[in-house]
């Protein structure tokens, strides 16, 4: 599908290099409705997850939205700085990029230190 045919939203997100910082905050709020979903379903009041499960399927989630989220992040923040508006680039690597980034490499780090303690 060539870019001509996305929608014009789309076609704008991708010219001001903002698509990548979007996905990063995205899968960002989906990782914390994941934990949050595999949480309930480890320890909440009915088990619905067998008990050898749970652990690995919470680590599982970190890593996976953990880098994800890191990748998108990164990326974002190198195409905005290198092809985008500098008061476009400046806003939103400030405000998405980087927290985000923080945020994704934090759950990385979390799932180490669950690990080392469980």
């Amino acid at each position: 599908m060539t870019r001509r045919a996305w929608p014009r939203p789309l076609r704008w997100l991708w010219a001001e290099n903002l698509a990548l910082p979007i996905a990063a905050a995205v899968v960002g709020a989906a990782e914390l409705l994941a934990v949050i979903a595999v949480y309930l379903a480890a320890f909440g009041p009915e088990r619905r997850i067998p008990e050898s499960i749970d652990n690995p399927l919470g680590h599982l989630v970190l890593w996976a939205a953990g880098l994800a989220g890191a990748a998108l992040s990164c990326g974002g923040a190198y195409r905005l700085l290198r092809y985008g508006r500098a008061w476009l680039a400046a806003l939103v690597v400030t405000a998405v990029c980087f927290p985000m980034m923080i945020v994704s490499l934090g759950s990385l780090y979390a799932s180490l230190m669950l690990a080392a303690f469980l």
